[in-house]
């Protein structure tokens, strides 16, 4: 996962596991403190398509986070 809140800003990246869906949601805090944005900022996905990129993406579609 790559963390960012603009452009020219090297992204915060962390690895979860596919189907870790507790590592996900702990990543996002982690991000949103790092930034400092408040616990409601909302999440924007953007994947790549392969074995593991549209788990994430459905998961927050679906209102996860």
């Amino acid at each position: 996962m790559g963390f960012t809140v603009g452009f020219g800003q090297k992204p915060r990246e962390r690895t979860v596991l596919a189907g870790d869906l507790s590592g996900v949601k702990r990543e996002i805090e982690r991000a949103k403190r790092r930034f400092g944005l408040s616990r409601q900022a909302r999440v924007l996905s953007c994947y790549e398509a392969g074995r593991d990129g549209f788990w994430l993406h459905r998961y927050l579609v679906s209102g996860g986070l």
